[in-house]
């Protein structure tokens, strides 16, 4: 990642079907990220530590977000995730401080641990009818533990809540 310290903004070319882990770890000068329709998976921790991202434009087939892949991302301040979603990995979006805005995708079967972990600026969500289950592997934090949430809403048509969904929420 240090060569390339001083890039401000991705493009990917369409055809490109994924995003490779820690591809842009710790590129701190990174701005803007665009995702073509043909990615379907953000690998692991593929934009961890990049401070300074803003924005990220998503394709329209993204399916999974996996651990880590905008962790620390503490500039990122509204992220608008596809329908095509499914799966956000643990430690998706864990620490990003300014988070105040994010979708959960109307798709969305599992948020894993600690997704939102201390996002101290996210105050509300929305929570899909589609979501089934979180990792609920022994004594793990919950998706939105230490964030800053004080207003939930669940999807109409919601029949269960996902175990440990909310575990440790302050």
């Amino acid at each position: 990642a240090a060569l390339l310290s001083g890039l401000k903004e991705v493009k990917f070319e369409e055809g490109t079907t994924q995003i490779a882990e820690r591809l842009f770890k710790d590129c701190a000068a990174l701005e803007d990220v665009i995702i073509p329709d043909s990615v379907t998976e953000i690998e692991t921790e593929a934009f961890y530590k990049c401070t300074g991202l803003k924005s990220v434009e998503f394709g329209k087939n993204v399916e999974v977000i996996w651990n880590g892949a905008f962790r620390e991302c503490t500039g990122l301040v509204q992220v608008e995730l596809p329908d095509t979603v499914t799966r956000i990995e643990q430690d998706a979006f864990a620490g990003d401080t300014a988070l105040n805005k994010i979708n959960l995708p109307s798709g969305l079967t599992y948020l894993g641990h600690s997704a939102f972990w201390s996002c101290t600026s996210l105050t509300e969500i929305e929570i899909p009818a589609s979501l089934e289950k979180t990792a609920n592997e022994y004594d793990y934090t919950g998706p939105f533990a230490q964030s800053g949430l004080k207003e939930v809403t669940f999807e109409e048509g919601t029949f269960q809540i996902a175990e440990r969904l909310f575990k440790d929420c302050a």
